[in-house]
């Protein structure tokens, strides 16, 4: 009976050594696991947080509006002065972007034209004076001033009499 007795304590001390190995790798992965303490509902720059999913949501929320503002978004002009000029009317965020050109007849310098109306979308919170140019029937390029009001109409006036005018233009909204 003794060498069975033995065999029991030599099979408990076996499977007291197992548990107590099983126990300490629990604690070990207990150790390594996230706890309510280190996750995090705000946004730092911290090794020993995690975010919550609600942080991660309104991060993606965030980033989402971002990327939205940044689309590109195209404009027409209304009340044309000049008949068929190429232009484009971007806005990308909040910076608007003008390009213009146009060939005219019968131009006249130093009048101020009132070439074209921006949408609303577009329009300046103040008054913006720009450089731009324009051509006589020689080619020669003439220097122009350029005025957008913030009722949205473009004003253009030349030094000379012109054929051909234009400019490029971008301001922040």
């Amino acid at each position: 009976m003794k060498g069975e007795i033995g065999n029991i304590t030599q099979l408990t001390t076996s499977v007291k050594t197992n548990i107590v190995a099983a126990i300490n790798s629990i604690k070990t992965e207990l150790a390594n696991a996230v706890t309510k303490s280190m996750m995090s509902n705000q946004q730092a720059n911290s090794t020993s947080k995690v975010p919550t999913s609600a942080l991660v949501y309104n991060m993606q929320q965030t980033i989402t509006k971002l990327n939205n503002d940044l689309t590109k978004k195209t404009y027409s002009l209304t009340n044309l002065k000049w008949s068929n000029p190429a232009y484009s009317v971007e806005v990308i965020g909040r910076v608007v972007y003008i390009s213009y050109r146009a060939i005219v007849t019968e131009a006249q310098g130093k009048y101020e034209y009132q070439i074209a109306t921006l949408p609303s979308e577009a329009r300046p919170t103040k008054e913006k004076r720009c450089s731009a140019w324009s051509a006589d029937g020689t080619g020669e390029r003439i220097a122009c001033s350029l005025t957008i009001k913030t009722d949205g109409t473009i004003h253009f006036i030349a030094a000379k009499a012109f054929v051909e005018a234009g400019f490029t233009v971008a301001y922040p909204l």
